[in-house]
């Protein structure tokens, strides 16, 4: 799991949290010295997605056209679409 974002001021306890959560169960959890300046655009997810190679893309940010958007960028390069319940 990578957080490319730092925590807004006032959610820092909450970001941490969630970071200890995820590590209890088992994720590698990288959020220092990985943040960006501002948001990718498509053939940038693009390169991300084709490096990384991820079994599953989750947008969590954005409004929702843009998580959308994501979401049919990561498809379009064989990601599949689940849906988790």
């Amino acid at each position: 799991m990578i957080f490319s974002s730092s925590p807004i001021p006032g959610n820092e306890k909450s970001v941490s949290r969630v970071i200890n959560e995820l590590s209890a169960k088992g994720a590698t959890v990288i959020f220092q010295d990985a943040h960006v300046s501002g948001h990718a655009c498509q053939e940038e997810l693009k390169l991300i997605y084709s490096l990384v190679k991820p079994k599953y893309a989750i947008p969590v940010h954005g409004e929702y056209r843009h998580m959308r958007a994501n979401a049919e960028i990561a498809q379009s390069l064989g990601i599949p679409r689940k849906i988790f319940s």
